[in-house]
């Protein structure tokens, strides 16, 4: 998401595309309407978020992406208030 540009996930990301990671409880994301929701609220908490795409790489009908990112935790769009912590995430 290029400058936090939501139209780039509907530009590249398949219709029916399908996200696993995202969530605690393991659900799913499904299309691009649905990540482009999550990246919102990310982004509503993390307003300063940059990410950095370490790999990707791909087979058949599958993409794995590993991605590295440093935010700071501003916004209260997580369900908790901000901490004002600074976060450093690999995923």
């Amino acid at each position: 998401m290029e400058r936090g540009k939501l139209q780039t996930i509907h530009e590249l990301l398949a219709p029916d595309a399908v996200a696993v990671g995202e969530f605690e409880d393991g659900s799913k994301l499904r299309g691009p309407a649905e990540f482009a929701a999550f990246a919102q609220r990310i982004r509503g908490a993390f307003p300063d978020m940059n990410v950095v795409v370490e790999n990707v790489f791909g087979a058949d009908d599958k993409v794995v992406l590993r991605w590295s990112g440093t935010m700071t935790h501003l916004g209260d769009h997580l369900g908790m208030p901000a901490t004002r912590k600074r976060v450093q995430v690999t995923e």
